[in-house]
């Protein structure tokens, strides 16, 4: 694939992380490409694969898949007449730094700057197990999730930065924290914004709040029990949101029938221990990329009790319930419960997602 060749332009990489507002940025972008157009900055059409971000240049770096619409891509930026470029995709995160500087040979020879974005651990891995239980490819509990899943590793920031920062080169790396007290104005889109040109944070057109739309605790911890009774076998990249559906009944049922709203950690002192584990790395980042400002700046919330076993049950009957139009009679134990629901919703899903 051919470099581009005209004069170089400033094309900024928003890189992740995921669950920090990524979607609500690309959103934002979406919505005011004109407003950003009139400002000399281009938000490419080519290669958005869910017509938002750029995933099908993600798609090409890591794989080598969708190399038309890379090119299509390359052809949009060297045809334009912006001197600012945005590109966003999360997927691009946790690459090596072959694939980094496979990046920065695509966009040659323009200049590429990174903006990043870091999300408090504890807060990260509550929501990756989330998303995870969400969509039927995780059964364990969490207090086990957290000590057993390759994934903590990845909220090592140090690591991932200085990947990055090998290739591009610290002066154009951007790294924010995501978490209200430290966005501007509050705000994933004004924050954002505000990275590639100021003037353009105070607009409310690029306000973009984040939409957290997470399970309840309860209701991650019934879900979790439903998975650990059946094996969906369901193409989640595919079919993600068909997955879901039950975890909005689930969630809208715990909702509706209690004010239990217990921490996804048991303790502060399992919290403080999970959040130890990143102490050296976090300090690191904070007097490198964030010129002292702390990556965790408030002490945790204190977790108050989890869901006892008669809760549990009693909320499994009345999703149970809401599954089965008639149900009506007296069940059995958590798991049989559990299992009746799984087992009913697999074969609800696989209804749902057949071609």
């Amino acid at each position: 694939m051919s470099s581009l060749t005209n004069t170089p332009k400033t094309i900024y990489v928003h890189a992740g992380m995921s669950k920090t507002g990524t979607t609500s940025i690309q959103k934002m972008l979406t919505k005011n490409q004109q407003i950003l157009s009139q400002k000399g900055i281009l938000y490419p059409n080519a290669a958005r694969k869910n017509g938002i971000g750029h995933h099908s240049l993600a798609a090409f770096i890591k794989q080598g898949k969708d190399s038309d619409e890379a090119l299509k891509l390359q052809a949009e930026i060297e045809e334009c007449e912006h001197s600012t470029v945005i590109v966003s995709t999360e997927l691009l995160e946790r690459m090596s730094r072959q694939k980094w500087q496979s990046l920065k040979t695509f966009f040659a020879p323009h200049h590429v700057k990174i903006i990043y974005y870091l999300r408090r651990q504890d807060d990260a891995i509550v929501s990756m197990y989330n998303e995870l239980v969400k969509k039927h490819a995780v059964n364990q509990d969490f207090s086990t999730y957290i000590e057993t899943s390759p994934r903590v590793d990845l909220l090592d920031y140090r690591a991932t930065l200085s990947v990055i920062e090998d290739v591009v080169g610290f002066q154009n790396m951007s790294i924010g924290i995501f978490s209200k007290s430290s966005l501007k104005h509050g705000n994933i889109g004004n924050d954002f914004i505000a990275r590639i040109q100021p003037e353009c944070a105070e607009l409310q057109a690029f306000s973009a709040p984040h939409d957290n739309s997470s399970l309840m605790p309860a209701s991650a911890m019934l879900m979790a029990r439903i998975n650990r009774q059946v094996d969906f076998n369901i193409d989640h990249s595919k079919f993600y949101g068909p997955a879901c559906k039950l975890a909005e009944v689930v969630n809208n049922q715990v909702k509706g029938m209690t004010t239990v709203r217990h921490d996804y950690f048991k303790t502060d002192q399992q919290r403080d221990v999970f959040l130890q584990k990143f102490a050296e790395s976090n300090q690191f980042i904070s007097d490198k990329y964030l010129q002292g400002q702390a990556v965790i700046q408030k002490p945790a919330s204190e977790a108050s009790h989890m869901l006892t076993e008669a809760e549990e049950r009693e909320m499994l009957n009345v999703v149970l319930a809401s599954v089965i139009e008639q149900f009506s009679k007296e069940t059995g134990p958590r798991d049989g419960l559990a299992k009746v629901i799984g087992l009913l919703w697999q074969d609800e899903l696989k209804h749902m997602t057949k071609e």
